[in-house]
């Protein structure tokens, strides 16, 4: 160990110290950053053996990294290791929750509260606060408890005997680890600062957390990194700043992983194993891999240290956090091929680097036993949602849905309605119910005994049969549409009834036709199987039916002279119309 001299107060410090016990100044150590991003230029002689000392390490592969790791972040080569002895596991088993360990002391809660245990499992300090931080440089960040029942927002720092150093009266939403001798206080979505181990305050500046969501300050961790510290300002944007508080830059989010990344000497990965025989039911458990890919702990968690898959940890005190869920009912597939349920139970654990963890058999079969019944849900669930979109349609589809009706001249004549309820249909024209039918969904689309409408998922629209897109109008299953006014309604009185046909087929069209006469001011017109008639007198051949849909169709025949008779018939309003554009009325 070296002596040097801190540059505040001359006192001399350990080459170790993070700061200088007297003033609390941050001890300077060299970076390692490449590019400009560098916090102050080493000697030569320096930076010759750092990097001797690096490209030594590399040289010699995962050990060399964990020493490298080691002696870069302090860590004391002798730490307490735990182990995992039945009076250890005993200990730890009245505890709600557990934290990992770091400096030889471990965050457990007990009865909502909480506290520190040491690597024998004796709670040490006692659970008192409502949030507590890991270990970092000899000062751990607890937040105080509220007898009120909810969380306090005043926080502080005590040191490994329990001791505050920092009263417990800032006023954050979180306190965040001391690194390099500086701490990072988050006072709201959009401000913070950072402080000294003498609790002052170095710099203060602006932030964005809000882009991190309703629990953002659960989960993120401020801290300096070589000299830099990187604090988000909008999406992809991040200030960095030095120690001195000066923004030297903004960067967009790869280049600070990049950063992160050359700085990261931690020696153990987070790897994930599918599980499960079905492919479409699958879910992820975790362990660790060293530098080299071997496997160190099996992957048969369902968390480590409170990290994500691919990233990479310390091992501190010869253990890691690891947990175990046992799923309970209403299960869901949560994010990243989780399971997950409302009343999942979370048993917290330790494992060492031998793969020995304090879980009992017993709690390791359950857990097993409740995934294993977690899937099986889980494909029921598929299977009778299954069933109920083909009995009902997605719900995008529940609802009311409007199409224009028009001649072939694209003359309007009105609106069908149909309205999607679950498994039946009402169809209205011009406001009036004709027909109530039960349906039913399959390759996207909507099945009825007879006809069908087609169904786009991507675009979340129901199109006719004839190809025409309906415009969703309401959301309520329930919806009746006005009836227009007499002025929008044709002049047949006797037209209400007509809009009972709808046509399935040619037989249809002239089915309704047959006993039908249809007028234009002294002319009669009739259309028969045998041929159209005007006025008592058969004009053409026998009529063919050209085309139709619902609610309209197209009729042609022929006079004995090969002249051609095109006729549009409208049931909606009792009307048949020639080329010319003349109505004919039913009476």
């Amino acid at each position: 160990m070296a002596l040097l001299k801190c540059k505040e107060c001359g006192h001399e410090v350990s080459d170790k110290a993070s700061s200088c016990p007297n003033c609390g100044c941050p001890i300077e150590r060299v970076g390692v950053f490449e590019g400009d991003l560098f916090e102050e230029k080493p000697k030569k002689s320096k930076g010759w053996i750092w990097a001797s000392m690096v490209a030594l390490l590399c040289l010699i592969g995962g050990e060399g990294n964990y020493a490298y790791a080691k002696l870069l972040h302090g860590e004391n080569e002798k730490e307490a290791i735990v182990e995992l002895t039945p009076d250890f596991v005993s200990a730890i088993q009245k505890y709600e929750k557990l934290g990992s360990f770091s400096e030889g002391l471990a965050a457990v809660m007990r009865d909502g509260k909480w506290g520190y245990i040491n690597t024998k499992g004796e709670e040490v300090i006692p659970c008192r606060y409502s949030m507590c931080e890991a270990f970092h440089e000899g000062l751990a960040a607890v937040q105080k408890y509220s007898e009120e029942g909810f969380l306090d927002t005043e926080w502080g720092y005590i040191d490994t005997e329990g001791k505050e150093i920092i009263p417990l009266n800032i006023e954050a939403e979180k306190a965040n680890e001391f690194s390099e001798g500086l701490a990072v206080i988050i006072k709201g979505f959009n401000s913070f600062s950072v402080i000294n181990t003498k609790g002052s305050v170095v710099f203060s500046g602006v932030c964005d957390f809000e882009q991190y969501g309703e629990d953002w300050y659960l989960y993120i961790q401020l801290h300096y990194i070589q000299g830099l510290l990187f604090v988000p300002l909008e999406p992809d944007k991040f200030a960095v700043y030095d120690k001195q508080g000066n923004k030297t830059k903004v960067i967009n989010q790869e280049t600070k992983d990049n950063l992160e990344k050359q700085s990261d000497m931690k020696p153990y990965t987070v790897f994930a194993k599918e599980n499960g025989s079905d492919e479409s039911y699958q879910y992820n458990t975790v362990g660790l891999k060293d530098d080299s890919g071997k496997e160190i702990i099996p992957a048969i968690y369902d968390g480590i240290d409170n990290v994500g898959i691919g990233e990479r940890i310390d091992v501190h005190n010869g253990v890691v956090l690891v947990v175990l869920d046992e799923i309970g009912e209403d299960v869901i597939e949560g994010y990243g091929d989780e399971l997950d349920s409302p009343n999942t139970k979370h048993h917290y654990g330790y494992v060492d680097l031998k793969g020995n963890d304090t879980f009992t058999k017993e709690i390791k079969e359950r857990c097993l036993k409740s995934k294993q019944t977690a899937i099986g849900q889980l494909a029921m669930q598929e299977a009778d949602e299954l069933q109920r979109l083909y009995k009902e349609g997605p719900d995008w589809l529940q609802g009311a849905w409007r199409l224009e009706l028009t001649d072939d001249y694209g003359n309007h004549l009105g609106y069908m309605y149909e309205v999607f309820n679950h498994g039946t249909s009402k169809s209205y024209i011009d406001g009036a119910l004709v027909s109530e039918r039960n349906y039913t969904v399959s390759d996207k689309m909507v099945m009825y005994d007879k006809g069908h409408y087609q169904l786009d998922d991507n675009r979340r629209i129901v199109i006719s049969a004839n190809g025409q897109e309906m415009q969703k109008v309401s959301n309520d299953a329930s919806f009746k549409p006005t009836t227009p006014t007499s002025s929008n309604q044709s002049s047949d009185s006797n037209s209400s009834s007509n809009r009972s046909y709808r046509f399935s087929s040619p037989h249809d069209v002239i089915g309704y036709l047959a006993d039908k006469t249809f007028y234009n001011g002294n002319i009669q017109l009739r259309i028969r199987p045998d041929g159209v008639w005007l006025n008592g007198n058969c004009a053409t051949g026998a009529p063919n039916v050209e085309r139709y849909e619902s609610w309209k169709a197209m009729i042609r025949a022929y006079t004995p002279t090969g002249q051609k008779l095109s006729l549009f018939v409208d049931p909606i309003h009792g009307q048949v119309i020639d080329e010319s554009g003349d109505v004919y009325n039913l009476r």
